[in-house]
């Protein structure tokens, strides 16, 4: 053997050397999980590892070596992937973006694959995201500032979503007793309950228009035939409302449609308050 044979093979030997070290440095096995998401993260990985690779080393070197990374199922989805190129049932893969291209068909359900416009503007906005990032840590200073910042913001919005579907709940006064009191722009009736009728010995008067209520009794209908007249102070205002009187356990005082009418109540959401 020649002297430029000898260095050609040992400079080969030593190419492939390094190419070893530097896949299987940076790279792990893959078979042992072959969820989608976690063969996603693994060929992405070693995507990013080899593309600075493909100006030093030949397609089938770098194929190779990302191969020596299977095990498991992995390794018995490359055997029988060659068993079907033997047989002439598949084509032959020789390159890193043809076994991509195969793996990605058989470890990844059609319900999680994207298109490549989408892959493409997804690896856009990680590569903003990182960009994003690595400015934030050139001012390091500010991080936590900014942090505090969006905790509070985000804060406040939970806070305010939180408040979306809640029922404007609040405190009065009836008769210096301390009393929970509902605002319900979705009721067509001012209520009070029966409890606080009876606690309070407050007067009961007939109802000039009796009727029946069903979705506040599972057991049938409730007849609704009484009503009172309820003095109440919510701090410096004080007012005087007449309710019909049912039994219910959310508030001991339901104010609807009827009284907001009254006294032109604008209700802001957010914040959640009453204008009177």
């Amino acid at each position: 053997m020649s002297t430029y044979s000898t260095y050609s093979s040992r400079l080969h030997r030593h190419s492939n050397n390094v190419l070893h070290h530097t896949i299987h440095s940076a790279i792990p096995f893959f078979g042992e999980d072959t969820r989608p998401i976690s063969f996603i993260d693994w060929i992405w990985d070693i995507e990013k590892s080899v593309q600075p690779l493909f100006c030093k080393y030949s397609q089938s070197d770098i194929l190779s070596h990302v191969i020596s990374r299977f095990v498991g199922r992995a390794c018995e989805w490359w055997h029988q992937s060659q068993f079907q190129v033997e047989k002439g049932r598949a084509s032959c893969i020789n390159t890193f973006y043809e076994l991509k291209a195969c793996m990605w068909k058989h470890f990844v359900p059609s319900s999680h694959r994207i298109t490549r416009e989408q892959q493409s503007r997804l690896e856009n906005f990680i590569d903003i995201g990182d960009a994003f990032i690595q400015n934030l840590k050139k001012f390091s200073h500010q991080e936590r500032d900014l942090k505090d910042t969006l905790d509070l913001l985000l804060g406040k919005k939970r806070e305010i979503e939180k408040q979306r579907e809640n029922i404007f709940h609040t405190r009065c006064k009836v008769l210096k007793n301390t009393c929970s009191l509902i605002i319900d722009g979705g009721s067509c009736c001012n209520y009070c309950s029966t409890k606080l009728v009876e606690e309070l010995n407050l007067t009961l008067l007939p109802h000039p228009k009796p009727y029946k209520l069903h979705w506040l009794n599972e057991d049938g209908d409730l007849k609704v035939e009484h009503q009172v007249k309820v003095k109440f102070s919510i701090g410096k205002f004080k007012d005087k409302v007449s309710c019909d009187v049912i039994p219910m356990e959310a508030c001991q005082i339901l104010l609807g449609r009827p009284w907001q009418f009254d006294h032109k109540t604008l209700h802001n959401s957010p914040p959640r308050t009453s204008i009177i």
